[in-house]
C-alpha cells in the first residue's frame, strides 16, 4: 500500500521540471538555422570548388615535374600528351580527357612498342575542364636538358564551376601557377 503523503514530500522534495520548446522558439530556431545555411552554404561550396581545382592543378604540375625530371634524368626526350585511352596520344580533345607520360627516345611523339609509359591519368570529372592554348593544346615534350621542345610559352587553364587556376609553362620547363575566374 502506498503511502500518500511520503509521495507528496517526495514530489515537493524534487519536483518535476517539465523541459522542451514552445512552437514560437521552435520557429525561431528553425529561421536562424536557415538563415546561417543559406549564408554559409554557397561560400563552402565555392571554398569546396577552388580547393578541387587547385588539388587537380597541383597534380597535373607534378605530372610536369615528374616529366621534365625523367627527361634529364634519362637523358631522352619524355612526352605529356592528352590521352583518351591510357596508351596513345590523342589527335582531338583536350586535357581534362586525361593524359600519359612516355620516354620517347625516337623523338616521333608517338607511343611505340618500345617506348616506355611512365605514367597515366583517367579523365577529370565530367565538371571540370582542362584546355591548353596552341602551344600546349595536346602535348608537352621535354628535353634532356629539361627544356620544352618548341614552344616559348603555354598556357593551360583548368576550370570547374567558376573557380580556376591558368597554368603557364615557359621554354625552361618551369611552371608558373596563378587563380582565375572562369566563365
Amino acid at each position: 500500500m502506498i503511502n500518500l503523503k511520503s509521495h507528496k514530500i517526495i514530489c515537493q522534495q524534487f519536483p518535476i521540471k517539465e523541459t522542451g520548446l514552445t512552437i514560437i522558439e521552435m520557429v525561431i530556431a528553425i529561421a536562424i538555422i536557415s538563415i546561417i545555411a543559406s549564408v554559409g552554404i554557397p561560400r563552402l561550396q565555392g571554398m569546396f570548388h577552388s580547393n578541387r581545382v587547385a588539388a587537380l592543378a597541383n597534380e597535373f604540375i607534378g605530372n610536369l615535374n615528374l616529366a621534365r625530371s625523367e627527361a634529364v634524368r634519362r637523358s631522352e626526350r619524355v612526352v605529356l600528351c592528352v590521352s583518351v585511352d591510357g596508351q596513345t596520344c590523342a589527335t582531338e580533345g583536350s586535357w581534362d580527357q586525361g593524359w600519359i607520360i612516355f620516354v620517347d627516345p625516337k623523338a616521333n611523339n608517338t607511343v611505340e612498342q618500345d617506348d616506355q609509359l611512365l605514367r597515366i591519368r583517367g579523365p577529370l570529372d565530367n565538371n571540370v575542364k582542362m584546355v591548353g592554348n596552341t602551344n600546349v593544346q595536346r602535348s608537352i615534350t621535354f628535353l634532356a636538358n629539361g627544356a620544352v621542345a618548341g614552344i616559348g610559352t603555354g598556357t593551360i587553364t583548368l576550370c570547374s564551376h567558376k573557380q580556376g587556376i591558368e597554368l603557364r609553362l615557359i621554354r625552361t620547363g618551369r611552371m608558373r601557377s596563378e587563380r582565375t575566374t572562369c566563365s
